[in-house]
C-alpha cells in the first residue's frame, strides 16, 4: 500500500506544505490549514476520504478541517466519513467550523448528518475499513496526542508508525523497539529552539537508532525547511514523496 506526503512542515516552516499524508485513498492524516491546496496540487481524489485522523487540535493539524467539510459539503460528496482524534477532539473541530463559517451556515448541519466523530483513547485500536488497523499511543506534546502504529496484515507489507508532534522520551522506546518498523517522525526539534518541545535528529541518534532495530527506517516530518541527513537509516520526507508501507 501506497502512503503520499501530502506536506512535511511543521507550525513555523519556510514555505513548506503543512505536515499531512494519505494512506491508500481513503485514510487522510491531519487537516492542516492548507490541507485542501495540498489535496489538489498532488490529484488526490478528496471524495474517496473516508477517514480523517488528527493527532492533536493545535491548529497546523486542524485549521483546515472547516474548509475541507466546507468543500465536501459544496460538492455534495455522500456517505459516512470517520473522524478520529483523542478526547475533545470533536467539540473542538465543531466550534473552529462555526467560528469560520457562522451558526446559519448549512455546512454545520451537512456535518451533523455525515460525519462520524470517534474519540479514541490509546491502546484502543481501530479498524480503517476492512483495509488496516490502527493503534494509538501518546506521545509526549504540550496538549494530549496520539500517535499510532499499523501493523503488518494481508494489505500493509511493512509495518508502519506516526510518531506524531512530540519531544523525546525514552517511554517512546516501549511503542518502536519491539519489532521492525518505518516510522514517520515528527523531527522538528532544533539546538536552538527556545524551548525543546519536539524531537530531533540528535535524539534519534543519540537515543532512538542504538535501542531499535537495525532496519527499522526513520522518516522526518513536520519540518521548519526541507533537510538531509548524512544518516543511512534517516531521511527527510518532502511533500510529493511516496513511500511502500
Amino acid at each position: 500500500m501506497k502512503l503520499k506526503i501530502l506536506g512535511n512542515g511543521g507550525a513555523i516552516n519556510d514555505g513548506l506544505n503543512y505536515n499531512s499524508f494519505i494512506i491508500g485513498d481513503a485514510f487522510l492524516v491531519e487537516a492542516p490549514p492548507d490541507i485542501i491546496n495540498s489535496l489538489f496540487q498532488f490529484n488526490i481524489d478528496y471524495k474517496k476520504i473516508k477517514y480523517i485522523y488528527i493527532s492533536h487540535v493545535h491548529g497546523d493539524h486542524c485549521f483546515g478541517f472547516p474548509f475541507l467539510m466546507l468543500r465536501f459539503f459544496f460538492d455534495r460528496v455522500e456517505g459516512e466519513i470517520q473522524v478520529l482524534g483523542p478526547s475533545g477532539m470533536a467539540v473542538h473541530l465543531k466550534e473552529i467550523t462555526r467560528l469560520s463559517f457562522g451558526d446559519d451556515h448549512p455546512v454545520n448541519s451537512w456535518i451533523k448528518e455525515n460525519i462520524v466523530f470517534t474519540e479514541i483513547s490509546h491502546s484502543e485500536s481501530v479498524w480503517i475499513g476492512h483495509e488496516f488497523e490502527i493503534t494509538p499511543f501518546p506521545v509526549f506534546h504540550l496538549v494530549e496526542t496520539l500517535a499510532f502504529k499499523i501493523s503488518r496484515n494481508s494489505i500493509i507489507n511493512n509495518d508502519f508508525i506516526y510518531l506524531a508532534d512530540s519531544k523525546w522520551d525514552d517511554a517512546l522506546l516501549n511503542y518502536i523497539s519491539d519489532r521492525k518498523y518505518i516510522i514517520l517522525c515528527d523531527m522538528n526539534g532544533e539546538p536552538t529552539d527556545p524551548v525543546q518541545i519536539h524531537i530531533s535528529e540528535q535524539d534519534i541518534l543519540d537515543k532512538a537508532l542504538p535501542a531499535i532495530d537495525i532496519d527499522t527506517k526513520v522518516i522526518g516530518t513536520h519540518l521548519k525547511k526541507n533537510k538531509t541527513s548524512q544518516h543511512r537509516r534517516i531521511v527527510y520526507a518532502e511533500s510529493g514523496d511516496e513511500i511502500d508501507i
